[in-house]
């Protein structure tokens, strides 16, 4: 296992109402959370496969024993901290460098369809780029990395966060500090129906035929 590389992945416990909410409105708040919790489960399952070190960032509006009864014991977990999406993600990274990681990847618990290669491409090219990201669809991020040596706050700072200018202007404060940043290939997001039907249409099902 490579120790000085680390996968961060933000996770929210599935209580209906609490997660994928956009989602919820069209398919039911308890099919959403259901939905979530399954592509937790997938996701979790698809980095075992990786060669670092992987961590839970938990929601605070549970605690650890809660995870632990829905996902088992063998994570380790850091608690979210912050005002807003970004200040979460900051702390994310700052909580793990300090335990010694030089290159940090943090990623959502729900994108199911996210390569195993780009996980790892994302910790390779940190080796000669300071930041890594993967853009998605809706004008967000799914995935970003950073090194320790060249981590900054401030392209966390002003964004507009759960709208479509947050890509581009993160990548406005990345060039404008003359940070080296490889982007990885757009993913779609799942927060739709449309993007969940998207999601099982790819993968040769059908929604009709999840379970609820």
């Amino acid at each position: 296992m490579d120790d000085k590389g680390c996968l961060i992945i933000m996770v929210k416990f599935p209580e209906p109402g609490k997660v994928k909410t956009r989602l919820g409105r069209e398919i039911g708040m308890s099919r959403a959370a259901g939905i979530y919790s399954r592509f937790v489960l997938e996701m979790l399952a698809k980095c075992r496969q990786i060669n670092f070190f992987s961590l839970l960032s938990c929601h605070p509006d549970r605690p650890a024993r809660d995870y632990h009864d829905w996902l088992g014991n063998n994570y380790s977990l850091i608690v979210q901290n912050g005002s807003d999406l970004g200040s979460i993600m900051h702390n994310s990274f700052e909580q793990v460098f300090e335990l010694g990681f030089s290159r940090v990847i943090l990623t959502g618990s729900d994108i199911p369809h996210l390569p195993v290669s780009y996980i790892q491409t994302a910790f390779s090219r940190l080796k000669d780029h300071d930041l890594v990201i993967g853009p998605a669809l809706d004008g967000g991020y799914f995935l970003l990395g950073a090194n320790k040596g060249s981590f900054i706050p401030e392209i966390f700072k002003n964004i507009p966060w759960s709208t479509p200018a947050v890509y581009s202007l993160t990548m406005e404060k990345i060039h404008e500090n003359n940070l080296k940043c490889f982007v990885l290939p757009t993913l779609r997001d799942i927060d739709t129906l449309d993007d969940l039907k998207d999601f099982y249409s790819a993968r040769g099902q059908s929604l009709n035929n999840t379970p609820p």
